[in-house]
């Protein structure tokens, strides 16, 4: 399995999106490091430990519970990634928008994408199931895709009579503009990377500036990055020739983002947001 092999096998543009995804998108949730260590739970031997065992714990459960129920695993994949990026995408803190936002802007991630180019979208989709039919999955996007309607066409309506929801709807208006016009993976790169993480940065970096050296902050989410990138490039080498490179490829970043993202909101949205409201971007 050659370099340029993989790059054939993708295409250059998926090739594109997919090393984005790695190497940008991914650090963000190697921070998780060294948010535990701000928190303290990365000092001595028994903090540190339980912290990793659960982590990968939890990792590996939904790994094995991916392989076995692909189906239910990634409509509920899909579903958590959608509250997850619409926490982190909410302009404001007043309780009677948050949800319509969160579900207007993950909705628009998740449906936005996957309503645009459904037939290369079904094949990444079938990549994950393993060849099973996609047919549930889609029914949980077009019921998805009518709820974030719903909340589109309030977070509209809102704007006529309250300015707040200014920057919301411009927002949304950008988004679907470039999932539209973006092939999937790319449409998906640009999002994960340069919103999502970028927001995410910015708001735990200044949780963590408050007690951490920019050097350690650095070095701990480069030590976890590189031993995540280890870890699915061991993969990756072990299962060549099993299954085509593209299906192999799919399977690895995003079983892989789905195992680390279920820790990484029990982390930041379970326990970080909460303990520090003001850090919230």
């Amino acid at each position: 399995m050659s370099f340029a092999g993989i790059i054939d096998d993708l295409g250059f543009l998926n090739f594109i999106a997919i090393s984005a995804i790695v190497f940008v998108g991914l650090p963000h949730g190697a921070m998780d490091g060294a948010v535990a260590y701000r928190l303290g739970w990365i000092r001595g031997f028994k903090k540190p430990t339980f912290f990793f065992v659960s982590y990968v714990l939890i990792s590996t459960c939904v790994v094995l519970f991916w392989l076995q129920f692909p189906v239910i695993s990634l409509i509920t994949f899909l579903g958590v990634s959608m509250i997850h990026f619409g926490i982190g995408d909410v302009n404001t803190n007043e309780s009677n928008r948050v949800w319509i936002e969160i579900i207007a802007h993950g909705g628009m991630v998740i449906c936005g994408i996957s309503m645009s180019h459904m037939t290369n979208v079904d094949d990444v989709f079938s990549a994950l199931l393993g060849g099973k039919s996609t047919s549930l999955v889609w029914g949980f996007v077009y019921i998805t895709a009518a709820v974030t309607a719903l909340s589109l066409l309030y977070c509209v309506a809102k704007f006529h009579v309250n300015k707040k929801w200014k920057n919301t709807c411009f927002q949304l208006l950008c988004l679907g503009i470039v999932f539209y016009l973006l092939p999937p993976l790319l449409a998906f790169a640009f999002y994960f990377c340069f919103v999502h993480s970028i927001r995410h940065f910015k708001s735990i970096y200044a949780t963590l500036n408050d007690g951490l050296s920019d050097k350690k902050i650095y070095w701990l989410t480069f030590l976890f990055s590189a031993i995540t990138w280890a870890i699915g490039g061991l993969i990756l080498v072990l299962n060549q020739g099993t299954i085509e490179i593209e299906t192999q490829v799919f399977r690895i970043i995003f079983i892989g983002l789905a195992a680390l993202t279920v820790p990484h909101m029990i982390l930041i949205d379970g326990w970080v947001k909460p303990q520090f409201p003001a850090k919230r971007s």
